[in-house]
């Protein structure tokens, strides 16, 4: 099996506040809170579309690790705010 690796640049990883703020942009629309379940994978579309652009090679791997950092992630400070 071919060893897997993937390089996570410093240009990779400040796309993770971006998508989420673009994120919470669309949860303040009242349509798309039908569809709330989804939002990972829009997370991780929105990322591979911006990786693509960069004209990362072989974006798929870095845009689900992008995608899901910036979805859960703001939802994990946002838990641990309302906990305290």
């Amino acid at each position: 099996m071919d060893n897997l690796s993937i390089e996570l640049t410093p240009g990779m990883l400040a796309l993770v506040p971006i998508v989420g703020a673009l994120l919470q942009m669309l949860k303040k629309i009242s349509y798309v809170e039908r569809f709330k379940e989804w939002l990972p994978l829009v997370s991780m579309l929105i990322s591979f579309g911006f990786l693509y652009y960069q004209n990362i090679s072989d974006p798929l791997l870095p845009a689900v690790i992008i995608g899901l950092t910036a979805c859960g992630g703001f939802d994990l400070m946002k838990s641990k705010k309302n906990s305290k």
